[in-house]
């Protein structure tokens, strides 16, 4: 299954892994999508400021990374959910 987040710069990060890491419902042949997703993080930093309000630093957990190998974003507090 492929996955994007958009981070706090407007650029697009792929992620491809098994549905089980993103969703939290099954999905099959009669799923529309796009659907909605989660990846788990940590946080590493937060800063408030007039050029970035509410940004925030993530690393990916479970060995999740990009298509490009990266596991660390900067992306928007309202990007980010209390762990379920």
């Amino acid at each position: 299954m492929a996955c994007e987040l958009v981070d706090a710069n407007g650029r697009t990060h792929t992620f491809i892994d098994k549905v089980w890491i993103f969703a939290n419902e099954p999905f099959d042949e009669a799923t529309d999508y796009p659907q909605p997703g989660n990846i788990r993080c940590e946080i590493l930093s937060s800063r408030q400021d007039e050029a970035h309000p509410q940004l925030v630093r993530i690393r990916l957990a479970d060995g999740v990374e990009s298509s490009e190998g990266l596991t660390e974003f900067a992306v928007r507090v309202y990007q980010l959910e209390a762990d379920r």
